[in-house]
């Protein structure tokens, strides 16, 4: 019983901790002027999508995609500016300079 209240602690910890990663990571990209677009029903993106529109970084996630697709997306249109002069969290940095796909 121990091990199964814990175990459901930790995916609660887990899930809580990938919530305030995107959280972070939208917030992020909305103050470095991307726009960010949550799409209710878009089959066409599948997850999400980024690219530019009249000169305008954009994103759009889909809002039936996982927390981690989400949050790659993120990443992906992110690792696309210059980070260098800027202060980030280390954890933000890290992620930011790594290149690889997020999992959780």
């Amino acid at each position: 019983m121990q091990t199964a209240r814990r175990g459901r602690k930790n995916k609660e910890e887990d899930e809580a901790g990938q919530k305030r990663l995107y959280l972070e990571l939208r917030d992020l990209a909305e103050r470095s002027g991307i726009q960010v677009i949550q799409a209710q029903d878009s089959a066409l993106i599948q997850g999400g999508a980024t690219g530019r529109v009249r000169n305008q970084e954009l994103v759009v996630l889909d809002s039936r995609a996982g927390i981690s697709r989400r949050i790659n997306i993120l990443l992906q249109s992110l690792r696309k500016i210059d980070w260098n002069k800027q202060y980030l969290k280390p954890e933000l940095r890290k992620l930011l300079e790594g290149g690889d796909t997020h999992e959780p």
